[in-house]
């Protein structure tokens, strides 16, 4: 699988091809390929040597029959202690991106809900270069070192070149690497002398200073714990108490906020009177790696289902095709591979009861790309528009007569911006025979999180 969609996708380099390496080993493997670093020209060596050591069919199988030997047996209907070791929850929560609670010793509660991916490499070398994802916090701690230390203690260091000349100096941390690239950052050599006394080690940034300072300051880090426990216990006060409260009116959360904001800068009308939108992305421009891959895969799962049944073929073609005639979407002329785009896959819904539509073509946008990640991750769903059912039925038994109605393709009234379109493509062909087409949906579509809104 890993060949199939990592090892032979050209359109993904080396260096990414690398990173995708890295996450999946665990144990002997990664100690492996631990001492090679994280460059393009090593991902080759780094792959062949795994292939020369583990890519042998007879021990994989007898390691997969040694797995399943060792499965604890069920001691009571209730343990399921198993199933959470196979599904790690913490895991998937940073892989799916969703909003997590993040907290360290002496800081309150920080919310991140959005992040970045940027490349670091040492300051004045091309390289190594690492593709890293962040989490975007307002603050990641207090001050490091919390107190400023004396310079003189670190006199013996003063000839090395430092990764941080002001180390001693109590500043605010920029970026926190987490212990996966550590391995990779460290080169091995280090400075030392007694346990009680500062050590030098050698990264690829310079040398940093850690362990022991003896000194006369004493440390607050008391005083933060107690602040942070009591404002957790005050919020959790002030929460029991606005469950006893008869909420006076529906409050936005910062993402519903922004999502508002968004709308109010960024619509307009044309000359015809018609609304045109803009996608409200979470950050500019986001890339997705692999997802015309996913688009094309579910595609041919599509026509394969659709062949077999020339009837529902026949109507799913008549929608595109109105679709197409309509100038709901659009063909691509010259297509290309480009990062900034994305590829939905589709499919279709069917209710024979339905006096309008009885066949309806869904549009996926929560289909994930190599990276595990989809279009509707990166955008702000919006605060919820419609009534509660309750004050509809309310309302619908408070007059006499009753009439009903309904907007006919109400989303694909309204336009996209140009420059959003390139997020909104899919792939399709009218007949078997012919190539498939790259399309691009102009209006807004159903099946995007933010279409609601």
């Amino acid at each position: 699988m890993f060949d199939s969609l990592i090892h032979c996708n050209s359109s993904l380099s080396d260096i990414s091809k690398y990173n995708y390496l890295v996450s999946f080993l665990r144990g002997p493997p990664l100690a492996l390929v631990s001492s090679t670093p994280l460059a393009n020209q090593n991902y080759n060596i780094a792959y062949q040597a795994l292939k020369n050591k583990y890519d042998k069919k007879r021990l994989i199988a007898k390691a997969h029959w040694q797995a399943l030997e060792n499965i604890k047996p069920i001691s009571n209907e209730n343990n399921h202690e198993a199933l959470r070791n196979m599904i790690d929850i913490y895991t998937r929560l940073s892989k799916f991106f969703l909003p997590i609670q993040l907290c360290g010793i002496g800081k309150n509660i920080s919310k991140g809900s959005h992040g970045v991916r940027c490349n670091i490499k040492p300051i004045g070398k091309s390289d190594p270069i690492y593709s890293l994802e962040f989490i975007i916090l307002n603050e990641i701690s207090d001050n490091l070192p919390i107190n400023s230390l004396p310079v003189e203690q670190f006199s013996k260091f003063s000839q090395l070149p430092l990764a941080d000349p002001n180390f001693h100096l109590s500043k605010p941390v920029d970026i926190l690497l987490g212990a996966d690239i550590y391995g990779f950052l460290i080169t091995g050599n280090k400075l030392l002398s007694d346990p009680d006394q500062p050590v030098a080690l050698e990264t690829i940034f310079g040398w940093i200073i850690t362990g022991r300072v003896k000194t006369s300051s004493v440390s607050l880090s008391v005083n933060s714990y107690f602040l942070t426990s009591y404002a957790s216990l005050d919020q959790s006060l002030q929460r029991f108490w606005e469950l006893e409260d008869v909420p006076q009116s529906s409050t936005l959360s910062s993402d519903e906020k922004l999502a508002e904001e968004h709308f109010c800068k960024t619509f307009s009308r044309t000359l015809s009177g018609r609304y045109k939108v803009s996608l409200p992305f979470k950050t500019l421009e986001p890339i997705f790696e692999g997802s015309r891959d996913v688009a094309l895969r579910r595609f041919f799962s599509l026509e394969k289902r659709l062949l077999r049944n020339p009837q529902l073929y026949s109507q799913y073609s008549n929608y595109m095709r109105e679709y197409l005639d309509s100038q709901y979407m659009i063909a691509v002329q010259n297509p290309s591979p480009n990062a900034h785009s994305y590829y939905l896959p589709h499919h279709c819904v069917i209710r024979p009861d339905s006096l309008t539509t009885k066949l309806r073509v869904v549009f996926d946008a929560s289909a994930r790309d190599y990276t595990n990640k989809s279009l509707n991750d990166t955008l702000l769903t919006g605060p919820k528009l419609q009534s509660d059912i309750l004050s509809i039925l309310l309302r619908f038994r408070s007059h006499l007569i009753v009439f009903a109605s309904d907007i006919k393709q109400m989303f694909c009234q309204i336009l996209v911006n140009e420059n959003h379109t390139e997020y909104l493509k899919i792939l399709w062909r009218f007949n078997a025979n012919e190539p498939i087409q790259e399309y691009k949906l102009t209006r807004v579509t159903f099946g995007l999180s933010c279409s609601p809104f």
